[in-house]
């Protein structure tokens, strides 16, 4: 008998949405567990990365390197990465007593394109920041394209951390500072904790929610020169 089982990152942004046809599926006794993307209303078993604390070491680290005017790129809010990744921004300033200005917050897509729009945006302000925090990945691409289009040097014009690595960043030798989280170790937990809904009745019972942790790696773009 084969058994259905599902490990499930939702791309779409309406948690109502999510809720209702998960709920679908889990009537229907298939054991599902999310990754990386919450859903309201649900009970799933579940393995996240501890975004607060990742963006809060990204931003405290350019706080600490002398930056006070910090812009951050953000994504949509409505998803848990997106809520909190901006919840551990604003936890930086607030932890070093540094007064936050929201017109340094830019609420976008997690895509390049997004980035590329934000960052041009940003350098158009009056009081353009000495750093940015990128809060994904194809955001921070989309970021230094537009920062090369415009001649714009990382650090010695302006700073930049990046919440997810990109290989290619160190293949080109970009040394880019990054939030790092280990996506093999997200899969295998999951896969796990699957496994476990399959072999233990027990675990039915009860709701597991699993927070991996993150790690800052410093490479000197974060650095204060101007």
């Amino acid at each position: 008998m084969t058994h259905n089982r599902l490990i499930i990152t939702s791309s779409c942004e309406d948690e109502h949405f999510n809720s209702k046809y998960l709920k679908a599926l889990q009537d229907l006794l298939i054991p599902i567990v999310l990754m990386d993307r919450d859903v309201k209303y649900s009970n799933f078993d579940a393995v996240f990365f501890d975004d607060i604390l990742g963006a809060f070491m990204g931003v405290d680290a350019l706080i600490k390197a002398g930056h006070r005017k910090i812009a951050a790129l953000c994504g949509p809010t409505v998803m848990r990465p997106g809520r909190d990744r901006l919840r551990g921004y604003k936890k930086a300033f607030f932890m070093n007593n540094i007064p936050l200005d929201e017109n340094y917050i830019f609420y976008g897509e997690h895509n390049m394109e997004s980035g590329y729009k934000e960052t041009k945006e940003i350098l158009q302000m009056k009081a353009p920041p000495s750093a940015i925090f990128a809060t994904n990945n194809m955001v921070c691409l989309g970021c230094m394209k537009a920062l090369c289009e415009l001649g714009i040097r990382i650090p010695q014009d302006i700073a930049l951390v990046s919440f997810d690595q990109i290989e290619t960043f160190d293949i080109l030798n970009l040394n880019i500072s990054v939030v790092y989280k280990d996506t093999e170790k997200m899969g295998k937990t999951a896969m796990n904790l699957l496994l476990e809904k399959l072999t233990d009745k027990e675990s039915e019972s009860h709701t597991r929610r699993v927070i991996l942790p993150t790690e800052i790696k410093l490479k000197g773009s974060e650095k204060y020169i101007r």
